[in-house]
């Protein structure tokens, strides 16, 4: 909800404006207070309420009147109001709904029902904590190497394109540019390639470059332009989070400019990615976000990844509940993260989303066989036992899980299509989008743990006050960048998500 909300009471007896008044402040509003019928609707018209809480027994003005004006009054009909009374009949409380008011508590009350009765007022009338229909452009591209690019805006603008020159990238060679990316002076390296994908996807295509220039003028921000590359799963090797815009000297990599995702050709989901929508359905329901935490710090030691997942215990409840959204959250430090324990979770799971931080291993002969890895017994005590993407996307399918953020180095990491048998995987974030998850989130490089842990309190900082996941993802690229240009962190992450 962001700012307190803000209570009037309107209640002539002190002792009970005293017992209302720190019931409230203890709930954490702000309470403004009214000694009057008079006075109430003079407050009400000028500070706008969230909440009217309205004694019945008033001289002068009872609350009868007080509720008839204010519903009366277009400036202030939209505010709920709780008409507290001494008065238990039923015909008082007839005349009160009658007259516009949204619940009546009777004197003496319980101080829990009052307590609940005042958090279900205020919530449905209150707004919706996200935005839901965000301003902004999806610049999304259909690309197939060989193919036409096919241009769709929605939003703002609207618009649907094709080029006519056929798009020129050999998923194989960009594959090997991209993974030479991080040996040497990876920016240096990053920067080249990033030119040439720019060259061959917005340059030599006149239809893409005007748009997209277009569209960013509609926009108010860049952050508002979002980006989705529309392709087949092997184009998922292409490192497009590399491009960079150096038509001008003022040049920069677009997954600093804009939010940057992927969609796979073909692959249909049944339920929605994480959304300002999704996000309000749960506050309108009172219903609950919920998060299973996994930390697996095996062998070689990775320490940093019991700290992030301490970090995100501490900090998610409180960032989600600020904005109204009620969070449950479930953690598996690595003491307790062992293979048997982690699996029984992941079956037909409840969570909406599945934060995994420890070792992603890519399998380059056969990347069906990636896995992550966990301890066999408690205490890491035991072997460390492998789970392949293909046990992974089993405990998936089925589940009620949203997004899956895999913090871990070669999370999205990919193989050649060539490579299929029957319907395998090209890699861990690919095995999980296949399973039915309609958001996933990995790193194509190795990261550092420091690194890693800032994205990821970056990124669900801004997912909880804005609701969108690509965006989440820009501001949490951008904080990174801002501390260190050099850690690798900031440009590895690969988003997929399917609409």
């Amino acid at each position: 909800m962001g700012a307190k909300p803000r209570i009037l009471v309107v209640e002539d007896d002190p002792k009970v404006v005293i017992f209302v008044e720190d019931n409230l402040e203890h709930m954490d509003f702000e309470v403004l207070i009214a000694r009057n019928g008079s006075e109430g609707l003079k407050e009400a018209r000028e500070e706008n309420p969230d909440l009217v809480i309205l004694d019945v027994m008033m001289p002068e003005m009872d609350g009868y009147e007080v509720c008839r004006r204010l519903k009366g009054d277009p400036r202030t009909r939209q505010i709920p109001i709780l008409m507290l009374t001494a008065k238990g009949q039923l015909r008082d409380k007839v005349k009160g709904f009658n007259l516009g008011a949204d619940d009546y508590l009777p004197k003496p009350y319980d101080k829990a029902e009052f307590e609940a009765r005042v958090k279900a007022l205020l919530k449905r009338s209150m707004s919706p904590p996200f935005a839901a229909t965000p301003s902004g452009c999806k610049f999304s591209l259909s690309c197939r190497p060989g193919g036409q690019i096919n241009l769709r805006v929605s939003g703002v603008a609207e618009l649907h394109a094709a080029t006519q020159g056929g798009l020129n990238i050999n998923p194989e060679a960009s594959a090997r540019q991209g993974s030479n990316v991080p040996l040497f002076d990876w920016r240096f390296n990053s920067k080249q390639v990033g030119e040439q994908l720019y060259q061959q996807i917005f340059v030599d295509h006149p239809e893409v470059l005007s748009n997209y220039n277009q569209t960013l003028g509609e926009v108010v921000t860049e952050e508002r332009l979002h980006l989705c590359f529309e392709a087949p799963r092997d184009f998922l090797r292409v490192p497009l989070e590399l491009l960079f815009d150096g038509v001008t000297g003022a040049g920069d990599y677009l997954v600093l400019r804009h939010p940057l995702s992927r969609s796979i050709m073909g692959v249909r989901m049944k339920r929605k990615a994480l959304s300002p929508t999704f996000f309000n359905d749960l506050w309108k329901k009172g219903a609950e976000l919920r998060v299973l935490l996994v930390a697996s710090n095996t062998s070689p030691p990775i320490p940093g990844v019991d700290q992030e997942i301490r970090a995100l215990d501490s900090s998610l409840k409180a960032i989600f509940e600020d904005r109204g959204v009620s969070v449950r959250i479930k953690t598996v430090p690595t003491r307790r993260a062992t293979y048997k324990a982690v699996r029984e979770e992941l079956q037909k799971c409840k969570y909406h989303i599945f934060h995994y931080a420890g070792h992603g291993t890519y399998d380059k002969q056969s990347p069906e066989k990636s896995h992550l890895s966990f301890w066999e017994k408690q205490n890491s005590r035991g072997d460390v036992k492998k789970m392949p993407v293909s046990e992974l996307q089993m405990l998936l399918r089925g589940s009620e899980l949203r997004f899956v953020y895999l913090s871990c180095c070669l999370g999205a990491k990919t193989g050649e299509s060539a490579k299929l048998l029957d319907d395998d995987f090209l890699g861990l974030a690919d095995g999980i989008i296949c399973a039915g998850i309609p958001s996933v989130l990995g790193f194509r490089w190795p990261v550092y743990d420091g690194g890693a842990k800032d994205l990821a309190l970056a990124f669900y900082r801004s997912l909880a006050s804005q609701g969108q996941v690509d965006a989440a993802l820009l501001d949490a690229r951008r904080h990174v960048a801002a501390q260190d240009r050099d850690d690798i962190t900031w440009i590895s992450p690969v988003l997929i998500t399917q609409a």
